[in-house]
């Protein structure tokens, strides 16, 4: 959920400055795009700039600076001027797009994005493993201190508690997720296994990334075009076969994909037995992507062949849409109370200076009583020290009752009382 902004800290707090898919079109995001390799020169402009502890994160879905600075609002301003610069925009013209978080806003947004819950969509796991990314470049830049560091771990500890302590990454979300499912259902693990595409166009493209992260080392491609053919083949590093030895490009591929769209059915029962036969009877696992369909119904009904169409994988895909829902809404719960421990640690944090100079308030006291009365029997000096450590106190107490404020709570709260008059 978009977070709100809030007003800086005086002291110092966490923000974040930046675009993502649901202020700015993709193709003004693509302005902003950050590629690995102008990251660190980035990096190196936002400390030119004073900023001295910030990361950039910069996917698809988001280009963010997430940084920690004394003053968040001139930090802000010199951020998003930068970002202004990369994407060729006026300072002005970005201010539009840019969403701008401080404080716990942007602290929760940090958490959500790291558990994916900011994600175009919720639950995907790539968007940890490119955050723990812009943390390590950013690091090697010098540009992570204390305060960012604590942060940023705290956004990995939320992140890995919301995958073990729920089912959001568990379902398949998208069609290509959805096949990519159903394979490993039909296959088990599938380093070592082929895919063949017959039809090079995008939808073979869009199921090669997929199945390539998934391990697939092994890839084939069949078309009636040639040249298409050839140049898909080029893109993916695959064997090219004709459509007239389609049985063979079948019996050595383990997921066919069928988005040829030629009108007529080219891939049979017949073809698929044969196949089969070939392949000692190991197992099938085709989709037919293509409108109306390259693969006859009927192979369905061969033992060891899997068919599914895109209706099939959308319906895999909305099951696992409306599982993942549901546990967003968990998911939620535990990362807004890693957010209020992260609060109350922070806050504690920041109590141990006062606390410091408290004691050290008491030490030297004690001490210039003993130095100035070193004769003072055990009750004589306890005597005079309590009254000299309570001096000033009671005197801000008396001043908060003569403007009409109760001490007794603050007093309860300091002291453990459940009542201030108890001796």
């Amino acid at each position: 959920m978009p977070g709100e902004s809030s007003s800086a800290s005086s002291s110092g707090d966490v923000f974040v400055v930046g675009v993502d898919h649901r202020t700015c079109p993709a193709v003004l995001r693509e302005r902003l795009f950050l590629s690995e390799a102008a990251l660190p020169a980035f990096l190196a402009a936002l400390r030119a700039d004073g900023l001295d502890q910030a990361l950039v994160i910069s996917t698809c879905d988001r280009t963010e600076v997430i940084g920690w600075h004394d003053d968040g609002g001139e930090a802000v301003a010199r951020a998003a001027h930068r970002l202004a610069a990369l994407g060729a925009f006026g300072d002005a013209d970005l201010a539009a797009l840019l969403a701008i978080r401080h404080g716990p806003a942007a602290l929760e947004h940090v958490f959500a994005v790291a558990a994916s819950l900011e994600s175009g969509i919720v639950g995907e796991p790539q968007v940890l493993g490119q955050l723990r990314e812009a943390y390590r470049q950013a690091a090697a830049a010098g540009l992570i201190g204390g305060e960012l560091d604590r942060v940023m771990q705290g956004a990995f500890a939320a992140a890995k508690r919301v995958r073990t302590e729920t089912a959001i990454g568990e379902r398949a979300v998208s069609i290509a997720a959805a096949a990519l499912q159903v394979a490993r259902e039909v296959h088990g693990a599938l380093d070592r296994r082929a895919a063949l595409f017959v039809g090079a166009g995008e939808m073979a493209e869009m199921f090669a990334d997929k199945l390539r992260e998934a391990g697939v080392s092994r890839f084939l491609v069949a078309d009636s075009l040639a040249v298409r053919a050839q140049t898909t083949a080029k893109r993916l590093g695959a064997h090219v076969y004709g459509l007239d030895d389609l049985e063979t490009a079948v019996a050595e591929a383990d997921i066919v994909l069928c988005a040829l769209g030629r009108g007529s059915v080219i891939v049979g029962p017949d073809l698929v037995r044969a196949a089969l036969r070939r392949r000692r009877q190991r197992p099938l696992f085709l989709v037919d992507a293509a409108v109306p369909g390259d693969i006859a119904p009927a192979v369905n009904d061969v033992e060891e062949a899997f068919l599914y169409s895109l209706d099939d994988l959308e319906n895999v895909a909305r099951e696992g849409r409306a599982k993942r829902d549901e546990a967003a809404a968990d998911a939620w719960m535990i990362l807004r109370a890693s957010v209020a421990d992260h609060l109350r640690a922070a806050a504690a944090r920041e109590a141990v200076p006062a606390i410091a100079s408290l004691r050290a308030h008491f030490e030297t006291t004690r001490a210039r009583l003993l130095a100035e009365q070193p004769n003072l029997s055990a009750e004589e000096a306890t005597r005079l020290l309590i009254n000299r450590l309570l001096h000033a106190p009671s005197e801000a107490l008396r001043d908060l009752a003569a403007k009409g404020e109760s001490p007794e709570n603050l007093l309860g709260r300091l002291f453990g009382l459940s009542d201030p008059d108890r001796q």
